[in-house]
């Protein structure tokens, strides 16, 4: 098609315009509406780790370095919100699995795919848990 006026948009001149499109978007979107594409994750985290209160994100952040330290690719979330929040944040990421510290002795640990979930008191018991 023509874009007579476009050039004219981001510069003092007004060069001519044409072009065209192949409609590669639109097809992708309606092919994403009805699955017939699988996408892929938001985020390349193997494990997101969250923690309840501020005093908890000590603990927050030794699991993460343990389990980066094992190979694993951890999502730390640094700010305080409600562990609604948290859980909410690591379902739209698709990130498989959570760990979140609830207080110093209870340390959740869920598969975000199954909804199945354990309570275990010590990091490394929250590291085996994950399998590192």
């Amino acid at each position: 098609g023509r874009y007579g006026d476009l050039g004219s948009t981001f510069s003092k001149l007004n060069p001519p315009g044409v072009g065209g499109s192949d409609g590669v978007t639109r097809l992708f979107d309606i092919a994403c509406k009805k699955n017939l594409i699988e996408l892929e994750r938001k985020s390349q985290a193997d494990v997101f780790v969250g923690f309840r209160t501020e005093e908890l994100a000590s603990q927050a952040r030794q699991i993460a370095a343990r389990l980066r330290g094992a190979g694993c690719c951890v999502d730390l979330y640094c700010a305080q919100a409600s562990a609604k929040k948290q859980f909410s944040y690591a379902g739209r990421k698709n990130i498989p699995t959570l760990v979140m510290v609830m207080d110093p002795q209870a340390i959740v640990v869920r598969d975000m795919n199954t909804g199945q979930q354990v309570e275990v008191t010590t990091i490394e018991e929250a590291c085996e848990k994950i399998g590192n």
